[in-house]
């Protein structure tokens, strides 16, 4: 027993009904687990070696009417109404308040479930962001087709420009891009509409002035219901003075 509301004048019984093991209610937990509400008009008429009527009686329960909590088809408890000072038979309108009410908690454990899963995913998902060695950032496109202010960056994407993740926050893509061509940004954005992706070279000012030779990967992703850009970019400035070294 989770949770009771008593009557004024009737004593509670909640700590009288903790480690009840299941096995003792079978044939109650069954009727559960198939979706159906539970009536037992007369606790006393019960079978005398009925584990139910031992458990029962003592509380002074007369009567009841238990009904399923359910998710996705799987009982996961129940819910019910208990009537101590006379026998009881529940009504029709009765059982329809209670399933209402039973439909609102199952509803209000699945809302819970589904917002603890989605913290851990986006914990999970944050983690291994932060954590990826490539430098990752996502913007969104506005309006007039002009970048906005980074609304995701991990840590490698600060440190390749010099910037703390905080600093990186206030800027966008355009602040820290040497311009591209015309025709370089026909370019990709005819690759992202049409394929969803964009493989490109690109120049990135670092804030102590240095220019980087970086490699990206620009892809169209959903982000909070906006379409949004994801870069996934390396700085391959290293690379690029070796092979120039190479070729001398």
């Amino acid at each position: 027993n989770t949770f009771e509301w008593c009557r004024e004048g009737i004593s509670p019984e909640i700590q009288n009904l903790q480690g009840i093991p299941i096995v003792a209610l079978s044939w109650w937990a069954e009727a559960h687990k198939q979706g159906k509400t539970l009536f037992i008009t007369d606790v006393d008429a019960l079978a005398d070696d009925d584990v139910v009527k031992h458990i029962l009686q003592p509380q002074g329960i007369k009567s009841l009417m238990t009904l399923p909590l359910m998710n996705y088809g799987k009982c996961f408890g129940f819910i019910g109404f208990d009537s101590v000072r006379e026998h009881h038979f529940y009504s029709e309108t009765e059982e329809k308040l209670l399933s209402i009410f039973a439909e609102m908690l199952s509803n209000v454990r699945h809302r819970k479930s589904s917002f603890n899963q989605l913290k851990e995913s986006e914990e999970k998902y944050k983690t291994i962001f932060n954590a990826n060695r490539d430098s990752l950032s996502v913007f969104y496109i506005e309006d007039q087709g002009e970048p906005s202010k980074f609304i995701e960056i991990n840590h490698a994407a600060a440190e390749i420009m010099g910037y703390s993740v905080a600093e990186m926050y206030q800027k966008t893509i355009s602040e820290i891009e040497v311009p591209p061509t015309e025709k370089e940004m026909m370019d990709r954005m005819a690759q992202l509409t049409s394929k969803g992706v964009a493989h490109f070279e690109t120049l990135l000012k670092h804030k102590n002035g240095d220019i980087r030779n970086v490699d990206v990967r620009a892809v169209l992703i959903n982000y909070q219901g906006r379409q949004a850009v994801m870069n996934i970019a390396r700085d391959i400035t290293e690379w690029k003075k070796h092979m120039k070294a190479i070729e001398i």
